[in-house]
């Protein structure tokens, strides 16, 4: 085609569309007699994007001799300086426009350079909202590339030959990749509309459904060159991959919308204009709608109140996270923020939006407690009851409720004392005080496999009580495995009075011992432990202070030294005992502040039950429960106290104290406990799975 063609179709092209706007139709419609071949459109293409380039131009133009008309302006009207002062001042006014300037010419260009790459369908940085408020930010977009067949169509090698029938078949993808290279080398969004629209026909509906605003007025039908240049007629969904488009893109490029809405009786019209005006033609008229409402001049106010209502609430510090979460955790019964917020907006008249109110829970750094362990009956239970509807509960639930405020209460007072107890003791200078916080750690296999050979496999276990000293953070591990001695009361006792020994043998200062554990009746809470505190106590003069956490919120300090653990080996090997002391060295970041002390069978020793032979509260049956003790107290004197709340003094048990009774330790274990005879064939068969260097260690647990 030559220049006058050209200029001819690109004239009938553009007298075509103000037709159709006045008609109110969209698309260019072509019969199948005439047919505009690619070099046709390519060349009808780049006439407009000479065009457009030289209206770009003189727009540059422009927008360049407005700076420098804005540069000789500012030196002309440039004051002579009154002073030293003002001239400093003045000159750096200037300095500053100047400055802005260059910013403005820099991101002018840094826009251009992406909207061009952009245009071209490569990868391109562009903005995107990001967060709660939306806030711009600069991301790398993808190029664009022409998509896989999406529709079942092009399977059909011989599609039916009628005007209706999809042909997405016959076209090749030598045919799809010359469209897509043609569309995306021109270089104007108003060239590749065309294009576009030159590939498209418009078609009255056949049917319509009466009575009904939504109905669709036309059909389109997409086409597509094939090799030979002639249309094929594809599916949307072909028409669309082939350019590389969005579907959502290709409707917009392509039909008008004309939505009515009618609202409070006031109307948006959205009328989108596609006649070859640019991307500016869409536009949006407005009729004046109802005002809306003015935001609260009152926002911090209720801000402050938000903040009142969130310090009433008992939270309590992340239990295994401690070092690393400095949050604090609501203990309530809301299953998610969202029910937190309800909850809000039902306590006051004027609540804050949703947005605002995760901002006040982060700015104030709390959380919503999520029970993952240690979970007791009574919270389980509460925890349903307020699922219920009011009306739904019954009076025995209203007074369930009542003792669970008041379990919760005793759970705050009681981790109040201990923070208490840590901070006194970290504060006493002469160091007359210990204070401590022991448990015994799930059990460990030995070995410690991730193969399959392993799961259906007896091991040796391994076990360790774990000492931490709640002011230098010190830790102590017992280690022993089920060769060295059984789970009895026995075993634990024995390390418990192990350590508090040598505590004192580094100390003798220590006149005071505070320790804290959980309520586990055979580790913890027994007559046997009693009698040797008991013992303890008269034989060093110390004065000994057994505490017991509510039982479900045992929030202790050696939790944390587990977490660590656990985190440390989730992804490892574990083939002897020797490679567990290795972890717990490797748990804390300063390995000098754990100490492992490996135990055998001639370790432990027997307790005798001298002194006392109960330590329940009440005496006769029925009463107060041992696991309803709060705390005892181990006087030098040979007196037994305990307390069954926080805030309460100490009271003598019932039983009888016989002290002056003979208290004699003797070995609990005279050999090795045997392994069983399958748990030893399971042991030998593991052989093939533990490194060389590894077996002589490992053999020696199979020849005990």
């Amino acid at each position: 085609m030559d220049e006058e063609e050209v200029a001819r179709l690109l004239l009938d092209l553009r007298s075509a569309s103000q037709a159709q706007e006045e008609s109110g139709e969209t698309g260019i419609c072509y019969d199948d007699s005439h047919i505009l071949e690619g070099d046709d459109i390519l060349s009808i293409a780049n006439a407009i994007d000479q065009e457009e380039s030289e209206d770009l131009i003189v727009a540059q133009e422009v927008e360049v001799q407005e700076v420098i008309e804005i540069n000789v302006h500012t030196e002309e009207q440039e004051p002579q300086p009154l002073s030293l002062l003002s001239g400093i001042e003045d000159t750096a006014a200037v300095q500053e426009r100047q400055d802005e300037i260059k910013t403005k010419k820099k991101q002018s260009k840094f826009r251009f350079i992406n909207c061009k790459l952009r245009l071209n369908g490569q990868s391109y940085c562009g903005t995107e909202k990001v967060g709660i408020i939306g806030e711009q930010t600069i991301v790398q977009k993808t190029g664009r590339k022409m998509l896989p067949p999406p529709c079942e169509h092009h399977n059909l090698q011989e599609p039916e030959e009628t005007e209706k029938a999809l042909k997405c078949g016959k076209l090749t993808e030598e045919a799809r990749n010359s469209a897509f290279t043609t569309f995306w080398n021109l270089s104007s969004w108003e060239a590749k509309k065309i294009m576009v629209k030159s590939f498209v026909e418009k078609a009255p509906t056949m049917r319509k459904v009466p009575n009904s605003n939504r109905s669709r007025e036309n059909t389109i039908r997409y086409f597509l060159p094939d090799i030979d240049g002639l249309k094929v007629r594809v599916c949307q969904s072909m028409f669309a991959a082939t350019f590389g488009l969005h579907p959502g893109t290709l409707y917009q490029w392509l039909v008008d919308r004309k939505r009515v809405r009618e609202k409070d009786d006031t109307k948006e019209v959205i009328d989108g204009q596609l006649s070859g005006s640019g991307v500016n033609s869409h536009k949006i008229q407005k009729t004046p709608g109802p005002k809306k409402r003015k935001r609260s001049d009152n926002g911090d106010a209720r801000k402050t109140q938000l903040k009142e209502l969130l310090e009433k609430l008992p939270k309590i510090p992340s239990h295994y996270c401690r070092q690393q979460d400095k949050r604090v955790y609501v203990e309530r019964n809301w299953t998610s923020l969202r029910g937190m917020h309800k909850w809000y907006q039902s306590q006051v008249d004027s609540p804050l939006s949703w947005p605002i109110f995760l901002e006040v829970l982060q700015e104030m750094s709390i959380g919503l407690h999520q029970w993952h362990k240690d979970l007791c009956d009574l919270c389980s239970e509460v925890r349903l009851l307020k699922s219920r509807k009011p009306e739904e509960l019954s009076e025995q639930d209203h007074d369930k409720l009542e003792t669970a405020e008041q379990h919760f209460a005793e759970t705050l007072e009681a981790k109040k004392e201990k923070d208490e107890i840590k901070h006194k003791a970290k504060e006493d200078q002469e160091g007359k005080t210990l204070v401590f916080c022991f448990d015994v750690q799930q059990a460990l296999p030995v070995p410690k496999l991730r193969n399959d050979a392993s799961f259906f496999r007896l091991k040796m276990l391994l076990h360790n009580v774990t000492m931490f000293d709640m002011c230098t953070r010190h830790v102590d591990c017992y280690l022993f495995s089920e060769i060295d001695s059984s789970g009895k009361a026995d075993t634990y006792i024995s390390c418990l009075i192990d350590y508090i020994e040598k505590k004192l043998k580094e100390s003798p200062q220590i006149t005071k011992i505070h320790m804290f554990s959980d309520n586990c009746a055979s580790q913890n809470k027994n007559s046997k432990l009693s009698n040797a505190l008991l013992h303890f106590s008269m034989k060093h003069n110390v004065l000994i202070d057994h505490h017991y956490l509510v039982r479900g919120h045992t929030h202790l300090e050696v939790d944390s030294f587990h977490a660590a653990f656990e985190r440390k080996t989730s992804k490892e090997e574990a083939h002897t005992i020797e490679d567990y002391e290795e972890f717990f060295k490797s748990s804390l970041n300063d390995g000098d502040k754990v100490h492992i002390h490996r135990l055998t069978f001639d370790f432990f020793s027997s307790i005798p039950q001298s002194f006392v032979k109960s330590i329940k509260p009440s005496s006769g049956s029925g009463g107060t429960k041992v696991c309803e003790v709060r705390a005892f107290r181990y006087e030098p004197s040979g007196s037994l106290l305990f307390k069954l709340h926080v805030k309460e003094d100490f009271k003598p048990i019932p039983a009888k104290i016989n002290i002056n009774s003979n208290f004699e330790l003797t070995p609990l274990n005279k050999e090795p406990v045997r392994l069983s005879a399958e748990k030893l064939k399971h042991m030998t068969e593991f052989l093939p799975y533990i490194p060389l260097q590894k077996q002589t260690s490992f053999k020696k647990y199979l020849e005990q």
